[in-house]
């Protein structure tokens, strides 16, 4: 007598041992990694839980998409929580710094990140003219006040002051180097020696 084969469980039995659905989110309640996204063997490799269920019941993630976990829940795994967007979406959507910098329509000091006040950087970052120009304006009275508006030029030795108005190292009257009235020093736009 041949001893009958018993068929263990599928893996969809497997997974969905390890999902509690009692509430709106489905909750994987097996291992996690960081942040809290659940984990699970396929049978072949470690993959991402809700990544793992969307395929299964909803078909292939598109290229270039990732899943985005519309109830903010990243233990999740429900399929009608998730929605495959692009990268840069899904960082926006979240609450990281990312995020929250780019919701923001004032800087701290309340001007317009919007028409003349924004400046945008290279990299994408915004900066407020009004406030950068206050703190130029801030540290340039600091200087002048530390010094007397007087200094030493670094480049040919000669003392300067400092024109009320732009931030350039001129000298003023003749020198001995033969600069004339208000002729700038080679070293023009280099700060003074310390």
């Amino acid at each position: 007598m041949t001893k009958p084969t018993t068929r263990g469980p599928s893996r969809t039995e497997l997974f969905l041992a390890k999902v509690d659905t009692t509430g709106d989110c489905w909750q994987w309640t097996g291992s996690t990694v960081a942040f809290g996204y659940g984990q699970f063997n396929d049978g072949h490799t470690m993959v991402k839980a809700h990544r793992w269920l969307y395929e299964l019941a909803v078909g292939p993630i598109p290229e270039g998409l990732v899943l985005d976990h519309l109830c903010r829940n990243p233990g999740c795994v429900r399929p009608s929580h998730l929605e495959p967007v692009t990268d840069q979406i899904n960082i926006l959507r979240g609450i990281g710094p990312t995020a929250v910098n780019a919701a923001k329509t004032h800087c701290a000091k309340g001007h317009s990140f919007e028409g003349e006040d924004a400046e945008r950087l290279p990299n994408g970052a915004r900066k407020c003219r009004t406030c950068n120009r206050d703190k130029a304006r801030d540290l340039m009275r600091q200087k002048r006040a530390a010094n007397g508006g007087q200094g030493t030029c670094s480049v040919c030795g000669l003392a300067y002051r400092l024109r009320p108005r732009g931030g350039l190292w001129r000298h003023y009257g003749i020198t001995a180097a033969g600069f004339s009235t208000g002729e700038p020093c080679p070293g023009v736009g280099k700060p003074p020696a310390p």
